[in-house]
């Protein structure tokens, strides 16, 4: 099986330009979860940052990359958005 810690290496980024990356296991659907947040998202469209995204971790991981259920993709400015919107809810 996939560690998280393994779908995080295959996107390095840069916290200092809000860029993150996390990813986990979630027990109640028994797979793996997460966003990656990458400047370069700015100018790509969801579907293309999301081929991005399942391409690297099909590259990667092949047949187990089914370990992979739910990815979320963000520029840090909506990321930041986003959050600055939960945190007033």
């Amino acid at each position: 099986p996939i560690e998280p810690e393994e779908v995080v290496a295959l996107f390095p980024f840069e916290p200092k330009v809000g860029e993150t990356v996390e990813f986990e296991f979630d027990e109640d659907i028994k797979k793996i979860i997460g966003h990656v947040v990458l400047a370069k998202f700015r100018s790509m469209g969801v579907a293309e940052r999301l081929g991005f995204v399942w391409a690297a971790i099909r590259d990667r991981f092949g047949a187990n990359s089914q370990d992979v259920s739910l990815v979320l993709a963000f520029s840090p400015e909506e990321w930041a958005a986003m959050n600055e919107q939960s945190a007033s809810a």
